[in-house]
């Protein structure tokens, strides 16, 4: 059985060229996504219910606006995480701080971090696009193509076992 990484398992559309779509992954999943400039330098994101007909699916995505843009991704990654993941438990909303800590405590960030790497740099998308003659700029290159830090990419070719980190 060949692993499927949860981004292939949403939508096998947006996991086959870099970088993820993942405001077109929201929409497919009813999600409106704003991004807001009045939320505290602290605050990087928050998935609510939506006070909107915009979204589909009764939430909403609000990313700080004032975050660089690798940040803004993992974020929007991490709250869509949120959203498969633990859904029953958003209530009124939850809040992620700058370093992705909420109500929901250590083990659901966890979960939404991990699942948010998956949707970020799918596994299956990293192998086919790596350079094994050229390890030395995979961070650099691939952190380029997939729209996220070199350290981002520098773990996720370490956790693959690419390269060591």
């Amino acid at each position: 059985m060949t692993y499927r990484s949860p981004i292939e398992i949403l939508n096998q559309e947006l996991a086959h060229q870099p970088p993820v779509d993942l405001e077109k992954l929201a929409s497919q999943l009813g999600l409106s996504v704003r991004y807001k400039s009045d939320f505290p330098p602290n605050i990087s994101g928050k998935i609510a219910p939506s006070a909107t007909r915009e979204s589909q699916s009764g939430y909403e995505i609000l990313v700080n606006a004032n975050d660089h843009r690798q940040k803004q991704r993992l974020t929007l990654a991490h709250e869509i995480a949120h959203y498969v993941l633990h859904r029953d438990l958003i209530g009124d909303g939850v809040t992620d701080t700058d370093d992705y800590r909420s109500e929901l405590g250590e083990a659901r960030e966890r979960e939404a971090k991990n699942f948010a790497v998956e949707i970020l740099l799918p596994a299956q998308v990293i192998l086919s696009h790596v350079d094994k003659q050229d390890l030395d700029h995979a961070a650099d290159t691939l952190g380029r193509a997939f729209e996220v830090s070199p350290l981002a990419m520098e773990r996720r070719l370490a956790d693959l076992g690419i390269k060591s980190g």
